[in-house]
């Protein structure tokens, strides 16, 4: 009996002692806390992922809607421009015919005064009858040159418009680049996508494609190839409109 006990006594023991060893070894809870941190991480990276998604679509969006601004832009500015010409070739012709009228008027006035000196000798109701032609033509002659003053007034007002005109065409001009520029940047963006990146479905010079995934991207091509129900869609990057997630 003796012998019996001390050995129980003794199994207690380990068993005590490999119990608190469980318990309260270091490495559980350093494994313990490391796989908390994975889960956290797991979750960050979907949502992060989730993110992803949403802006690449917004952006999307955003570029369908530049491209349809810089089409209606774009219409614009040959209007102005086709105004412009027109405005320009009417003020040419105003001026010629100002010119026009303005030796007309000096050619009669001159005809007149050397009538006049001719006539120096006629009756005194001639030379007043005369005097009087005199006097209209020189009050059409000054109205003509007021008539002169302000077209050129208003010419100068047409070309100040003119240049302003010309200036925001220019800006627009600018603007379009930039958003050309910005349109350039959708290559970019795919090229930094995994292949076999989900795509619902891409929209070229305005029609919709349905697809799976991105393929491939050859950026030095400015080729991007899909993979669709039907087989591998090929584009070419600058004709990408928008893309679907």
């Amino acid at each position: 009996m003796g012998k019996s006990k001390v050995h129980l006594n003794g199994w207690m023991d380990d068993f005590l002692t490999n119990q608190n060893r469980f318990v309260w070894n270091p490495y559980m809870a350093f494994m313990k806390e490391q796989r908390e941190t994975n889960e956290h991480l797991v979750i960050t990276v979907n949502r992060l992922e989730q993110l992803c998604g949403r802006l690449l679509e917004i952006v999307s969006r955003q570029q369908s809607v530049q491209k349809n601004r810089y089409l209606h832009l774009r219409d614009r500015i040959w209007e102005v421009q086709e105004k412009i010409r027109s405005t320009s070739v009417r003020q040419d012709s105003i001026r010629e015919e100002l010119g026009k009228q303005g030796e007309a008027v000096f050619r009669l006035r001159k005809s007149f005064r050397n009538h006049r000196m001719s006539m120096h000798e006629f009756t005194v109701n001639q030379y007043d009858d005369l005097h009087e032609i005199l006097s209209l033509l020189d009050r059409i002659s000054a109205d003509h040159i007021k008539f002169g003053e302000m077209q050129e007034r208003v010419i100068g007002k047409l070309d100040a418009q003119n240049i302003s005109r010309k200036h925001d065409v220019e800006t627009v001009e600018t603007s379009i680049e930039r958003i050309l520029e910005a349109k350039k940047s959708i290559g970019k963006l795919l090229s930094t996508l995994p292949s076999t990146y989900p795509i619902q479905q891409i929209i070229v010079e305005g029609a919709m494609i349905p697809v799976i995934n991105l393929l491939n991207v050859d950026e030095k091509k400015g080729i991007a190839y899909f993979t669709s129900a039907s087989g591998v869609v090929t584009v070419a990057i600058d004709k990408l409109d928008a893309i679907h997630w």
